[in-house]
């Protein structure tokens, strides 16, 4: 009882959850499921994929791939089905992608405006901090938490640049 008020019931129960997984085989990281706020359009359309139902089923099998290669089955299904992926429909598999390894680094969250990237550190993130400073040695950036990052982007880019910047930094990072 003492031990819970000291750390906080909160704190607590994640650590008591962590335990448990860990009792399981589970790691932490199969639990994230990151959340990716990038402003580009990903969608699949309407007009490439009529039946609504069949949309929601490969919006969910896409949020759900647990690899690469998983990714790529699906996506290789909806070209024999559908012919040609529009680009809002490649921006929705590279979101997928992105999802992926962030899961696989520990990232919580990401979230990308015209003026900078914010990037949120589960507690048992595989991202050093070294390698952070490492990484973005030539560009300016801080961190606001211990967990919560800020990359500042040099001028106000397009959404599509800052996509591209993205996936590059996650990239290094591994």
């Amino acid at each position: 009882h003492g031990y819970i008020n000291s750390i906080g019931f909160d704190m607590y129960l994640r650590l008591l959850e962590k335990h448990s997984n860990e009792i399981k085989g589970m790691k932490t990281q199969d639990l994230i499921n990151p959340e990716i706020d990038i402003s580009v359009d990903a969608v699949i359309g309407e007009n490439y994929v009529n039946d609504e139902n069949l949309r929601i089923s490969f919006y969910k099998r896409i949020l759900t791939a647990i690899d690469q290669k998983n990714l790529s089955e699906i996506k290789n299904e909806m070209k024999d089905r559908f012919g040609k992926i529009p680009k809002e429909g490649e921006n929705l598999f590279e979101i997928g992608k992105i999802r992926l390894i962030a899961k696989k680094l520990g990232i919580l969250k990401i979230t990308s405006s015209s003026a900078s990237v914010q990037i949120k550190f589960s507690s048992d993130t595989s991202v050093e901090p070294s390698k952070i400073i490492n990484v973005l040695k030539n560009k300016k950036f801080k961190f606001i938490k211990n967990d919560l990052l800020e990359v500042f982007l040099d001028i106000a880019t397009s959404a599509e640049k800052n996509f591209i910047f993205v996936k590059n930094l996650l990239h290094s990072f591994q």
